[in-house]
């Protein structure tokens, strides 16, 4: 069962200020993203829920000796989903300002970026193993990470207050090096030297653009932009 998600902010980087004119800044960039990202949260457990967080289906050759036996089949992961997390904490969060010209018009836009860190997740899959010389076996298989990394940009057109946001997996990280399979037996113990985290790791790239995205632009574009400062004391 989930607890409540706090953002926990954990690292503040430096304003760029080096442009718009050399001067531009922006006052609580740290707040702005912050209460965005935790406003997204709540949405997503309160409305879309973790469990949503879907994985890929894989399906892997087994051709495996154990012992004397020769192990033939195929194994189906499927139905895998986010099962639980203990925290997210955000880093590296940045404010950049830059001007641009549109159709003959100049254009002044606000990136505000940062790193969501997804951190003690578990994820789940129904696994059904088809063997050759044996019946069908079902079991249920999940796969520890520390950490899965996702960075989001928001980026303001601040002539139109048109909102964009970009969110792409930066990095993730296993805490095992094979799957936990209920029950355990030697069909398990063949199918756990068959799939890696790097098998699973694809689905993550699909949580921050097609789940998380949208949210937080929804939200960002109701948000009001903290001051932007020209005396770079941001």
């Amino acid at each position: 069962m989930f607890k409540k998600i706090c953002i926990l902010l954990v690292f503040v980087a430096s304003v760029n200020c080096q442009t718009w004119a050399s001067r531009a800044c922006l006052e609580n960039k740290n707040d702005y993203f912050v209460k965005i990202i935790q406003e997204t949260i709540n949405k997503i457990e309160n409305d879309i829920k973790w469990c949503n967080f879907k994985l890929l289906d894989i399906n892997k050759e087994i051709n495996e000796r154990l012992f004397k036996w020769h192990a033939l089949g195929t194994a189906n992961y499927t139905n895998g989903f986010l099962i639980n997390l203990t925290k997210i904490d955000i880093s590296n969060i940045d404010a950049r300002f830059q001007t641009t010209t549109v159709n003959g018009t100049m254009e002044h836009r606000l990136t505000v970026s940062g790193k969501l860190n997804f951190r003690n997740l578990n994820l789940g899959y129904d696994v059904t193993a088809y063997m050759e010389d044996s019946e069908i076996h079902h079991f249920t298989g999940t796969f520890p990470y520390t950490t899965v990394a996702i960075q989001c940009s928001i980026v303001k057109n601040l002539m139109t207050n048109e909102t964009s946001v970009s969110m792409r997996t930066d990095s993730s990280t296993a805490a095992s090096r094979r799957m936990v399979y209920m029950p355990e037996n030697s069909i398990s113990e063949v199918l756990s030297r068959h799939i890696f985290n790097y098998d699973i790791s694809p689905s993550f790239d699909r949580w921050g653009p097609d789940i998380m995205a949208p949210i937080v632009a929804e939200i960002a574009s109701r948000a009001e932009i903290p001051k932007i400062r020209f005396d770079n004391k941001c």
